[in-house]
């Protein structure tokens, strides 16, 4: 775990069977995971959970060798939270409320605390949490914890159709495993890599509808990605990046993504 990343196939291969193992629990279809999809297709609902099993192992292998680096555990506890506040979401949601928007009108007009308010108020406290725990101090701690709550968010955000979270966690992953490359291991990395592998087996099961990612899936993802960017680059890259997503979250609510999307792949009308 210390010094240089860990083999990245033995790595992926590790986190991929693992999070497998726990998929072929869920394919017993437990009436309280099924959900209807977009198209009314009854499916595995919060599949995210399977991420779990993999992080776990991580989580175990680095406190047996008793050698943790100085990010891997508030990467780790970050994504538990960051899961449960997706689980709550999915399991008790609001309905008829969409967008960070929505759920701060909610609240500011009618005085409604929704479920994606907490989430949201949540992620932001648990992203603060991660900057601070990690030893970043001042004014760069509020940049560092608004690029991984906002990476969350935009990950969620894409979480409307089957595959667009987890193949945009998936290309976003591999660039940022690409920065670690050759650097000295700070844990975010590693846990990054191990969801990649959990990932790439989850794909193919969110393509076929047999599964949703979730917000219980979406949101972990989305942190790590944001934690392993902050891990790697400094407070100017922070500040960038978190405005960019902060933009993208704001269109996204305004704007219909799957409307804008479909309408790119259609052509038009002579």
């Amino acid at each position: 775990m210390n010094g240089s990343l860990p083999d990245p196939i033995l790595a992926l291969l590790g986190a991929a069977t693992e999070a497998a193992a726990l998929w072929a629990l869920l394919t017993r279809r437990p009436p309280q995971l099924l959900a209807r999809n977009y198209r009314g297709a009854e499916v595995v609902s919060r599949g995210g959970v399977t991420f779990a099993a993999p992080l776990l192992a991580l989580a175990l292998t680095a406190a047996v060798q008793g050698s943790a680096p100085a990010w891997l555990a508030p990467t780790v506890v970050a994504a538990a939270l960051f899961a449960a506040l997706g689980w709550l979401d999915d399991a008790r949601g609001t309905t008829g409320v969409r967008g960070l928007r929505g759920h701060f009108t909610q609240l500011l007009r009618h005085g409604r605390v929704t479920t994606g308010l907490v989430k949201a108020v949540g992620g932001a406290g648990v992203g603060l949490g991660v900057a601070y725990a990690a030893g970043i101090e001042g004014w760069r701690v509020l940049a560092a914890g608004a690029v991984i709550a906002l990476s969350a968010n935009t990950i969620n955000a894409l979480d409307a159709r089957p595959g667009r979270a987890v193949t945009a966690f998936l290309l976003g992953g591999l660039v940022a495993f690409g920065l670690a490359w050759g650097r000295p291991s700070a844990g975010a990395a590693e846990a990054l890599l191990t969801l990649l592998g959990a990932a790439g087996v989850f794909l193919w099961a969110d393509l076929g509808e047999r599964a949703m990612l979730g917000d219980t899936g979406a949101n972990p993802l989305g942190a790590v990605l944001g934690i392993t960017v902050v891990s790697l680059t400094g407070p100017t890259t922070w500040v960038v990046l978190a405005a960019v997503l902060l933009g993208f979250c704001l269109a996204a609510d305004r704007w219909s993504l799957t409307a804008w999307l479909d309408r790119l792949s259609r052509r038009r009308a002579p």
